[in-house]
């Protein structure tokens, strides 16, 4: 009762309503003291008809008033009756352009809240709306980087059946089908594993280890195709570093990264790793002398599927994927490059 009494406009009204009754009481009171100066005759004859229509007047004003608030009360709810319903109709955009006026008042409240209802739907359906297109536009790409390694796997599978087929041919397919099916089965389990982070599947380990075996673990991921290539893989202070981080999902950062310095990095090249302790962080430093990344490229090179051109190998989801990783452990990637120059990424994990 006392927050329906704040609203400014039903307070209005009783003042109103109270201001009458005060007249009222101060004109008998009024009259009380003139009658003693007045024959007895007379006042028997008009004050108690005065009180009669003082009275009647008192009652009519208190109907008005009440009519008043109740017409008050009803067009408030009904305004918020027709909001409830835009709002299950969607009709969010006309409601957001309304100008509401807060106040105290159960009523305001009501209509207060439910304005932050319709905004919190309205940023839901938003929200809602960009993931559909987001989805739309995932499958499309997914439909686009399986379309080449299936087509190839259809074209090794076809040659195969030809029975004039030579025997080291035979074995020069089979191998190329293979490293299509790796990177197929690669491309999924990397969507995966996006997949589970994204949406807070996958709970991180996050405990104090020692990067140093991680980095080494790493390094044995891409060892192979660096030798390919006579990369020179240099390790700098990266023994008794101890921070909190997860062990496996930091691998797999590391490693994509690495990956990533080994495909654009030329033959005869280098790549550093080094692990920097300050006051704020802990920081794993890799640089490459690769073919560097152009400053129009570097805020899009975390993007999902992202590729600065068509024959570029891998897929596009190594480095958003590491990106997705450092978010989890609340770290997060920084990357200096200029073209022909190298590039440095920095995983930092904040303390």
């Amino acid at each position: 009762m006392r927050d329906f009494i704040r609203d400014k406009n039903i307070k209005k009204y009783i003042v109103e309503l109270i201001s009458v009754y005060a007249l009222v009481f101060l004109i008998l009171i009024g009259i009380d003291i003139f009658s003693q100066f007045i024959e007895y005759e007379f006042i028997v004859k008009y004050k108690y008809s005065i009180v009669k229509l003082l009275l009647l007047f008192l009652a009519i004003c208190s109907s008005l008033l009440g009519y008043k608030i109740l017409n008050y009360i009803f067009n408030k709810l009904n305004t918020i009756n027709i909001n409830i319903t835009q709002a299950i109709n969607g009709n969010y955009n006309r409601l957001m352009q309304q100008n509401h006026e807060y106040s105290e008042g159960v009523l305001y409240s009501v209509d207060y809240q439910l304005n932050m209802l319709i905004c919190k739907l309205y940023n839901n359906n938003e929200f809602l709306e960009d993931e559909k297109k987001k989805l739309n536009a995932l499958v499309t790409e997914i439909t686009h980087q399986l379309k080449t390694p299936v087509a190839a796997i259809k074209l090794f599978n076809s040659l195969l059946e030809n029975d004039n087929i030579k025997d080291n041919e035979k074995k020069d397919i089979i191998l190329r089908m293979a490293d299509e099916i790796n990177r197929v089965e690669w491309f999924v389990n990397s969507l995966t594993d996006i997949s589970k982070l994204e949406t807070g599947l996958i709970q991180l380990q996050i405990k104090e280890n020692n990067i140093s075996k991680t980095i080494i673990q790493a390094v044995n991921s891409i060892y192979i195709s660096a030798r390919q290539k006579n990369i020179e893989i240099i390790m700098k202070k990266i023994t008794n570093n101890y921070f909190n981080f997860d062990t496996k999902w930091t691998q797999e950062a590391v490693g994509n990264i690495l990956d990533n310095a080994v495909k654009y990095t030329g033959d005869g090249g280098t790549i550093t790793i080094e692990c920097l302790d300050s006051a704020m962080s802990n920081i794993i430093r890799i640089t490459d002398t690769g073919r560097g990344i152009s400053e129009k490229e570097l805020p899009l090179i975390f993007n999902r599927f992202y590729k600065s051109n068509k024959e570029d190998e891998g897929i596009g989801v190594g480095l958003y994927l590491a990106k997705e990783i450092m978010k989890s452990q609340d770290g997060t990637i920084k990357v200096y490059s200029e073209e022909n120059m190298g590039t440095t990424f920095e995983l930092i994990f904040y303390k």
